[in-house]
């Protein structure tokens, strides 16, 4: 006999996944503007993820910060940015020779390490992302690259541990009453992350809305507004299948008889 063919050889199976969701994103509220408070979640998911996310007050600059750097290596740095872009591979002895020079100056170390990422050289760029928070533990930057590597192993608790369990800026550097725009960017970015990962939707919601506020057009929001509508999508269907399905929704005011139409 035969073989018999198979009536689904060329049906496609269609799996859902949060990356996916942005091709319908647009039909979806605003993650920011997801009603959780009118499906009722908003008290569940504080009380499950230890409690509201509560943003303490602190100015933000985009001017350049003084971090007391000499003139001279400020010239330095300033010649040596756009070969660390550009031709990464000539810019690493001369930062070494700076970093020799200047070994109290974390930003050096992150311009090390961003160096050997820019030429590709994965092992020599987290020895010194984890050399310059070994050395210099207090320094946001070092805590932010030294986060992305737990994140991406997906090391949740060592991440906490970075940043001493404080995962609210002011509350990391509590005698700070100003921030430079980029350690706010990049400590928020990381942090929405971190919350994705963790499954804590309203600190995510929360960040999601800071970030935009600071910086609407910036990548991370692109990237994360699919993925955690999709879970908030998630989490409602639930939440209202758990509730009574159809019954329920005739209780949520923004829905109201339409479902019955």
């Amino acid at each position: 006999m035969g073989k018999k063919k198979s009536r689904n050889k060329n049906k496609q199976q269609v799996k859902f996944s949060p990356t996916q969701t942005g091709k319908f994103s647009n039909l979806l509220p605003e993650p920011e503007d997801f009603p959780l408070g009118l499906l009722g979640l908003s008290e569940s998911l504080a009380t499950a993820s230890g409690g509201a996310l509560h943003f303490m007050s602190y100015n933000i600059t985009d001017e350049p910060m003084d971090w007391g750097y000499p003139a001279e290596l400020k010239h330095d740095l300033a010649k040596l940015i756009d070969q660390i872009r550009t031709k990464p591979q000539e810019a690493i002895p001369k930062l070494l020779v700076l970093k020799d020079k200047y070994p109290d100056i974390p930003s050096i170390y992150n311009h090390i390490a961003f160096a050997y990422q820019g030429i590709g050289d994965k092992k020599n760029a987290e020895f010194w992302t984890r050399e310059n928070y070994r050395i210099h533990p207090n320094y946001l930057f070092a805590r932010i690259n030294l986060g992305q590597l737990c994140l991406s192993d997906n090391q949740l608790d060592e991440f906490e541990k970075v940043f001493d369990h404080k995962l609210e800026l002011k509350l990391l550097y509590p005698n700070r009453e100003t921030f430079h725009i980029s350690e706010v960017v990049g400590f928020y970015t990381l942090m929405l992350d971190f919350y994705l990962c963790k499954q804590q939707l309203q600190q995510a919601q929360a960040i999601y809305k800071l970030l935009k506020s600071l910086v609407p057009d910036h990548p991370i929001l692109a990237r994360a507004k699919p993925v955690l509508q999709a879970a908030l999508l998630l989490l409602s269907t639930q939440h209202i299948l758990a509730k009574g399905g159809q019954d329920f929704l005739g209780t949520v005011p923004w829905i109201g008889e339409d479902h019955k139409k």
